[in-house]
């Protein structure tokens, strides 16, 4: 019974159509460009934060040798970095948030998130729902040139690693 419904399934799709959703198209079909557009050329000079290539070159064979590790993989390193701005007086005037949001882009040079209260907290003025704050998480290259050009020194940090 099993092996009639394969037959069927195999007799109604049409050669060349992917059958079901993980199936992969042909070559043949990728291959296709519409009529006028060119192929669209990948991005590969990109430069990569000057950080993470001290990171890869000095400091991950250094930290791998300090804890005896084998797997680059299991050595510490950056894995986010998050910047958020809680505005106080959001609760009387919501349009506090905006200013703060711009300052908060501006600094990061992505745009934020605005956060909103998860409870309600009647000695502050506070409702379910309401926007309190501003946030933002940097990963990948992004991180490492914030972090590159943030001086430690002045600035309270929380570091996470993985």
């Amino acid at each position: 019974m099993a092996d009639e419904k394969k037959q069927k399934g195999q007799q109604q799709g049409a050669p060349g159509k992917p059958q079901g959703k993980k199936a992969k198209p042909e070559q043949a079909e990728a291959a296709e460009q519409p009529a006028g557009k060119p192929a669209r050329p990948k991005a590969t000079n990109r430069a990569t934060a000057r950080l993470r290539e001290r990171y890869v070159k000095e400091v991950r064979p250094a930290l791998m040798k300090e804890f005896n590790l084998e797997n680059p993989m299991a050595a510490p390193r950056l894995e986010k970095i998050v910047v958020n701005m809680g505005v106080g007086d959001a609760t009387q005037n919501a349009k506090l948030i905006d200013p703060a949001a711009t300052e908060v882009g501006q600094i990061t040079g992505q745009k934020p998130v605005v956060t909103k209260a998860r409870k309600s907290i009647a000695a502050f003025k506070v409702r379910e729902g309401m926007p309190i704050g501003v946030m933002v998480t940097l990963r990948g290259d992004r991180m490492y040139e914030f972090f590159d050009r943030m001086d430690a020194g002045t600035t309270r940090w929380a570091c996470v690693t993985s």
